[in-house]
């Protein structure tokens, strides 16, 4: 580090002495040189350089300690930028005298310069929330501890920054900037947006990290019922399952009303037992929500009426038809019992209002699976199941 220090004396042409330290302010060349010297050496505490740079210009400890601080902070900024900075701080005094007089004494007051102070207000995300930055230095964070602000790729971010005791501002892009302003940017990846702001108090830095995050992928969700077709009464199984969902709920619409379908929040995956009611189809759908929106998933169940039972053939009225229904016509037949109107009604098979061998014939063959409806019977319906049970 030394030997840096004494390459850039050097390099001013200027020896350092009592006398000059009231010497000529800096020229741009000499300032320049002084200046990457301090950029040339990042990680060197500020202090090594103060004594420098005051020795060769008008700049108090505190405008050199701010002014390497600075320059050391941003190593990829040309030095030109600083070389005003520092130029406007000499003072050219080899045509100025001070004679002391013995009986006169000058008092001197100066007025503290304040250093400037900034603040962010970054606007992002749903609806543009707002969160206020107070950050300086190289640090980033917010009053709650956080460090950086989350978006969604081709969200914008607006940035706002004010400021105090600052006459400008150096933006992102390195341009001077206004000391107050806004502006919005669409980051393509995690960045920093820095400010740094100057005045005759120094320099102080706000900044803000956004990290940019892929959109979240649109749920997805199946529903599927246990029974497709179902009568009223039945219970059916309402399942589903989901993907990049957070909750569900149903749609409430008139099928949600048949089912009695609730209004309650549901979990991303589940079941539900509903009891079937009404007719024709009903449609139950539920919705999903996630990070990246909402989706909808249907099932569908056809529901009939229930079916219309023809007794016909069920002639001792059990609830079955055997082989004693066929042996009870056929005893009726050759005479040997008889039968209740009722019981002739469930008889006649074929319909022609007659109780004869046919009938028996009709009930043998249903009891061998042979026919599956009787003839009597009206269209719709169906007939009852059969037994192999035989009579006495």
């Amino acid at each position: 580090m030394k030997k840096y220090i004494l390459g850039a004396i050097l390099s001013i042409g200027i020896l350092v002495s009592p006398a000059f330290t009231q010497a000529a302010g800096l020229t741009t060349d000499q300032a320049t040189i002084l200046i990457n010297v301090v950029k040339s050496s990042p990680s060197t505490p500020a202090g090594a350089f103060v004594d420098l740079i005051t020795a060769f210009s008008g700049v108090t400890v505190n405008q050199a300690t701010a002014l390497i601080t600075v320059v050391q902070s941003s190593p990829t900024t040309s030095a030109s930028v600083f070389v005003p900075l520092l130029t406007s701080f000499t003072s050219d005094t080899s045509t100025t005298q001070t004679t002391m007089q013995p009986t006169t004494q000058t008092t001197t007051q100066s007025t503290a310069v304040k250093s400037p102070t900034c603040t962010l207000n970054v606007a992002y995300g749903p609806g543009g929330v707002a969160k206020k930055y107070g950050l300086t230095g190289t640090g980033y964070y917010d009053g709650s501890g956080s460090t950086y602000v989350e978006i969604h790729d081709g969200e914008p971010v607006t940035i706002s920054w004010a400021s105090t005791n600052a006459d400008y501002s150096q933006g992102p892009g390195g341009d001077k900037d206004l000391a107050n302003g806004s502006a919005t940017y669409y980051p393509g990846g995690n960045k920093a947006y820095v400010w740094n702001f100057y005045g005759n108090g120094g320099y102080t830095s706000c900044g803000v990290m956004v990290e940019v995050f892929p959109n979240p992928d649109i749920p997805a969700c199946a529903l599927t019922a246990s029974k497709n077709t179902a009568v009223p009464g039945d219970h059916v199984t309402l399942s589903w399952t989901s993907e990049d969902a957070a909750y569900a709920s149903w749609v409430q619409d008139s099928t949600a009303d048949v089912l009695g379908l609730p209004l309650d929040k549901l979990s991303d995956f589940g079941s539900q037992v509903v009891t079937v009611a009404g007719k024709g189809y009903l449609t139950p759908t539920l919705s999903i929500f996630g990070k990246g929106g909402s989706s909808l998933c249907s099932a569908t169940i056809m529901v009939t009426a229930p079916a219309v039972v023809c007794n016909k053939g069920d002639v001792n009225s059990d609830g079955v038809i055997s082989q004693s229904d066929q042996e009870q016509v056929m005893r009726f037949v050759v005479g040997l019992v008889t039968l209740t109107d009722a019981e002739k009604n469930r008889a006649d098979t074929n319909g022609d209002g007659l109780v004869q061998l046919n009938d028996a014939i009709d009930i043998g063959g249903y009891v061998a699976r042979q026919i599956t409806i009787f003839q009597a019977c009206p269209s719709g319906t169906v007939g009852l199941p059969v037994s192999s049970a035989t009579g006495t």
